[in-house]
């Protein structure tokens, strides 16, 4: 296997010591084990080893720590009390900085936490000592953890890095710019290939970026309530989908995914979700009901909607559609319009964007 394999097989499971210093050997081929771990007393942990040591390119000394945390300890929320129990260990040794792994009972997950200590010196020529960020260089690991940042971190990094490469490996402002970065090419690329419905005749290209940004904002809203646990996490799983609805379709996942999700779900109270009736008149440009049935392998309408129950209403307007009826002078003009509009009487905004021809689908669900 190579090396990014090896990670998520590490990154995965529970934490192993015996493993865990395999990747530490990697990184830093000259580490130093204590023949004898030294055991570190603290009342606020069930169990306290100094390992040993490791040395930054750059000559900075890192302990190596292992922690096994008390039963009302939570790895995901508890950052600062397990990153205290570091920092008096470091500032006792004068130590540039470790790395901590911290576990539980159960051992199927644990957080790992590279702490810097660096030093600047002030106006009155007194060394001050500043520690990392809290929110900074720290990861949970185990079962169902997202681990593939840390892989790709972990990957980077040379043989001994110096303390400024890991500070910049595992900094979160590497991640969003990064991210931002991403989001940006991805942004550009789909100006170029999508095209939204433009009954307004609004200049073309303001009006693709509008709806493009548009469409980005409600996707990264509906992502950051998803990692809340706010949205059923099956809507964003590929294998999940294929098993949900028919993939073939065409634009089957902003159609009976998306689309419900933005405006029947998250613009609706949840005792008034309901889908559309049969009957075209009665639901005629009322766009919150849920629709596109015969997209789904199981077509009951009360399991459609059991996949979206999860998910709160937001009166934000975020997720209003835009779509409306025509004025008098747009249905006159539909003759001459008919060639870019689908309807006399209604005027869209929301539809789903495609690419090419006007008939082709465009997926915005990531491969």
């Amino acid at each position: 296997m190579n090396v990014k394999d090896d990670l998520k097989k590490l990154f995965q499971a529970g934490y192993d010591q015996d493993s865990w210093l395999i990747e530490l050997r990697r990184l830093f081929p000259g580490i130093e084990l204590f023949s004898r771990t030294q055991v570190i007393e603290n009342k606020e942990s069930e169990e306290f080893l100094y390992l040993g040591n490791v040395t930054t390119e750059d000559g900075n000394r890192l302990g190596i720590y292992e922690i096994k945390v008390g039963a009302n300890t939570q790895l995901a929320r508890n950052r600062v009390q397990l990153r205290q129990m570091v920092a008096q260990e470091i500032s006792a040794h004068a130590l540039g900085g470790a790395f901590a792994v911290y576990y539980g009972d159960d051992n199927t997950k644990w957080r790992f936490s590279y702490i810097a200590i660096e030093h600047r010196i002030l106006k009155t020529g007194k060394l001050e000592s500043v520690k990392t960020p809290v929110k900074r260089f720290t990861y949970v690991f185990g079962e169902g953890a997202k681990i593939r940042t840390a892989v790709d971190r972990f990957a980077e990094l040379s043989p001994t890095p110096s303390s400024k490469e890991l500070q910049i490996a595992f900094a979160v402002e590497t991640l969003n710019k990064e991210f931002y970065i991403k989001l940006d090419s991805w942004y550009q690329c789909a100006k170029q290939e999508v095209v939204f419905p433009n009954d307004e005749h609004l200049d073309e290209l303001k009006h693709t970026a509008t709806s493009l940004i548009r469409l980005l904002t409600r996707l990264l809203f509906v992502w950051f309530i998803k990692e809340k646990k706010l949205v059923n996490p099956d809507l964003f799983k590929l294998e999940e989908l294929h098993q949900l609805i028919y993939w073939d379709k065409p634009s089957s996942y902003y159609k009976a995914i998306l689309q419900n999700l933005f405006f029947a779900t998250l613009n609706r109270e949840i005792t008034d979700r309901s889908f559309r009736t049969s009957s075209r008149g009665n639901n005629y440009l009322v766009t919150n009901v849920y629709r596109y049935q015969s997209f789904f392998r199981d077509a009951d309408k009360d399991n459609i909607i059991s996949h979206f129950s999860k998910t709160p209403f937001l009166n934000g307007g975020l997720f209003e559609c835009l779509d409306r009826e025509a004025v008098e002078e747009e249905i006159t003009q539909f003759e001459q319009d008919s060639h870019l509009r689908n309807e006399r009487k209604a005027i869209r905004m929301v539809s789903v964007p495609f690419s090419g021809d006007r008939h082709s689908s465009y997926s915005i669900f990531p491969s």
